[in-house]
């Protein structure tokens, strides 16, 4: 957290607030995912305003479900932010981490959100011949796009 972060009341916060450590993992994850440090940030913040919705509605973690992150998505979350992919990202991790009463199944690569952004970025490279910095910022804002668009990670482009 300390990457990302320089106040040590906003490191604490985050840590113990009700995602815990929860938050400090994914924010890894996004990191070796090459997402920048202010993106990683902006996620961060959302995670701890999600976390505290979730407090606010009294849902225990262990009972978190797709259904509550699209409720939360619905009334409070941001295309900007980036919410639903981000929430669908904490599940999938909760998930891999036994958290979760129910597991969360990762949706299947063929034409998923991770698919078509890397198909994307793929058509980029060859048949655009774009510079790798360029590829990896169309890549962020696609990623976005397909994350808010369709929260749940079945993408249909029709």
């Amino acid at each position: 957290m300390e990457r990302f972060f320089k106040d040590p009341r906003t490191i604490r916060k985050f840590r113990t607030g009700p995602l815990g450590l929860n938050i400090q993992q994914l924010a890894d994850e996004l990191f070796h995912l090459g997402y920048t440090r202010p993106s990683i940030r902006v996620r961060i913040q959302a995670l701890a305003r999600f976390g505290c919705w979730l407090k606010k509605c009294r849902i225990p973690l262990q009972d978190l479900t797709l259904a509550h992150t699209k409720a939360y998505v619905d009334r409070q979350g941001t295309v900007k932010s980036g919410d639903g992919k981000l929430l669908r990202m904490l599940l999938e991790l909760l998930s891999r981490n036994g958290l979760l009463s129910q597991p969360i199944q990762s949706p299947a690569d063929d034409g998923g959100t991770t698919s078509i952004v890397g198909k994307f970025a793929d058509h980029l490279r060859q048949q655009r011949g774009l510079a790798s910095g360029t590829i990896k910022n169309h890549r962020t804002y696609v990623a976005m796009f397909l994350g808010y668009r369709f929260p749940d990670g079945a993408v249909d482009l029709s």
